[in-house]
């Protein structure tokens, strides 16, 4: 991981115990909608639960639950504030769509932890960049594996392709097979978000807690 590790504050970070214990979470949606997938992952527990009905019978065809986004939200707080848990993410996403479309932004905010203001303190004097770095920037930088067919910025429009399709066709069975492929990719996508999230926090930590101390 090079400088990238170097750089970095491990104290900054939740403890390894806590790292552990936390659920990784992922939301996506289109711009001018509302959420459409949420992707949870717990220890090594891949969960995906989506929260547009637009969408239930492309859901209902990979054997997904079908909850309303409030009706998520609630149950991931009572389930951290049951079990002493954190919900870990990248962005501002699930807090933004939490103060849009439900009632439990506070209730959130008590068990919710953003890393992506952490992992920036180690590009602090990187002035190059004209964009915020994403995610899949730093799994690069952390060498970790990145599927480019996930590709993160075609989100907002397989979600329209998919969406437009499903009310074209109004059967899942029934729409294009690239319609298919892109419902798929964006499935994986979540996951990628996911998982690689939990494995660059676990490496990170590992990483910097296993680095020599400087002298002198």
């Amino acid at each position: 991981m090079g400088r990238f590790a170097q750089d970095f504050d491990i104290r900054a970070l939740p403890s390894a115990h806590l790292l552990q214990r936390s659920i990784y979470v992922d939301v996506k949606a289109a711009p001018e909608g509302p959420p459409v997938l949420f992707t949870m992952v717990d220890d090594d527990h891949l969960q995906h639960v989506v929260t547009d009905t637009v969408f239930a019978d492309a859901a209902l065809a990979k054997d997904l639950q079908i909850r309303h986004f409030e009706d998520q939200v609630e149950e991931l707080i009572e389930r951290c504030e049951r079990d002493d848990r954190m919900l870990i993410v990248f962005g501002a996403d699930l807090h933004d769509q939490t103060t849009q479309h439900s009632c439990h932004q506070e209730r959130l905010s008590q068990v919710l932890t953003d890393v992506r203001p952490v992992l920036l303190q180690t590009l602090a004097g990187d002035t190059r960049r004209r964009r915020g770095p994403t995610l899949v920037d730093f799994m690069r930088k952390a060498d970790l594996p990145i599927s480019r067919q996930v590709g993160s910025k075609q989100t907002a429009q397989r979600i329209r392709y998919v969406r437009q399709q499903l009310f074209k066709h109004d059967a899942y069975s029934s729409i294009t097979g690239t319609a298919k492929a892109k419902w798929t990719k964006f499935l994986q996508q979540g996951e990628q978000d996911c998982r690689g999230l939990q494995s660059l926090l676990k490496k990170l930590a590992t990483s910097v807690s296993n680095a020599p101390i400087a002298k002198g």
